[in-house]
């Protein structure tokens, strides 16, 4: 038999509750990976994996100038701790 502590605790570690979620790691930063100048005109939508982000774009001409800074834009994102892992972004 387990004490209730060492139940909670376990379950705690099991399930990861007390960590940050990546999505939520990534939302919190987002002007910092994004930029002021886009960050009202994307978002992050779908994290695949542990590698793989998906950002929601408002209109094809945003898209456009954020494929053009898609490895800045990565960069900053790897930047951001426990975000290290990411290894490739799309827009959509």
């Amino acid at each position: 038999m387990r004490g209730l502590d060492g139940l909670v605790g376990h379950l705690l570690d099991r399930y990861r509750i007390e960590e940050p979620k990546l999505e939520d790691t990534i939302r919190d930063n987002w002007g910092i990976i994004i930029g002021a100048r886009f960050m009202n005109s994307c978002e992050p939508a779908k994290l695949f994996g542990e590698d793989n982000l998906l950002i929601r774009v408002a209109n094809p001409m945003v898209r456009q100038e954020l494929e053009f800074m898609k490895r800045g834009i990565l960069e900053n994102l790897q930047s951001v701790p426990g975000c290290e892992g990411i290894q490739r972004i799309a827009f959509r």
